[in-house]
């Protein structure tokens, strides 16, 4: 039809995240070298700046995450209103959305680990597979009209290229990346 500009089919079973790798790498600051300066971030420059986060919103478009999760109990991290986490999403997909909001929003603290931006105000999930089906463009859609300039939006997805283990960044399917 002339009036199609882009058209593409995508799969409407969620896509499997990729397992952790053995063996499990303990939960503690000194641990997370991506904080470090190299190879890391530096976050621990901008931290000693008194840059942690603070005035941000972050979103992050996951299956789900555990909000009873010693790190998360007590942050502003919420679901999207409206939006559900399918019962069907094992912990394999859920636990994953945990360690993401770990890594981004956890509390710098005594115990666990420390949050890249864990001075943000608040942090919500965009789920992708919710009780009425796996719809990743719905939840990217729902994520980009719930931010404002200055919102961070995290696409923590991935997609399969050539085989079901050939994980590429979820913009490799023209839908995410447009």
């Amino acid at each position: 039809m002339d009036v199609v500009e882009y058209c593409c089919l995508t799969s409407l079973q969620p896509i499997k995240p990729p397992v952790d790798i053995a063996p499990t790498t303990a939960n503690y600051e000194a641990n997370q070298g991506y904080i470090q300066s190299n190879p890391g971030v530096n976050m621990q420059y901008a931290w000693n700046l008194g840059l942690n986060g603070q005035n941000i919103k972050l979103r992050d478009v996951e299956y789900g995450f555990n909000k009873n999760h010693e790190e998360l109990a007590d942050a502003n991290a919420s679901l999207a209103s409206g939006m559900t986490i399918s019962t069907s999403a094992t912990e394999a997909y859920t636990e994953h959305g945990t360690g993401v909001f770990g890594i981004l929003y956890a509390d710098k603290g005594s115990y666990g680990i420390s949050g890249l931006a864990y001075g943000a105000q608040e942090l919500i999930l965009f789920p992708e597979w919710q009780q009425s089906g796996y719809d990743r463009i719905n939840a990217v859609s729902q994520c980009i009209n719930n931010s404002t300039s200055g919102n961070v939006i995290v696409y923590e997805m991935q997609t399969t290229a050539f085989t079901s283990t050939d994980y590429v960044m979820a913009e490799y399917n023209q839908v995410i990346w447009i």
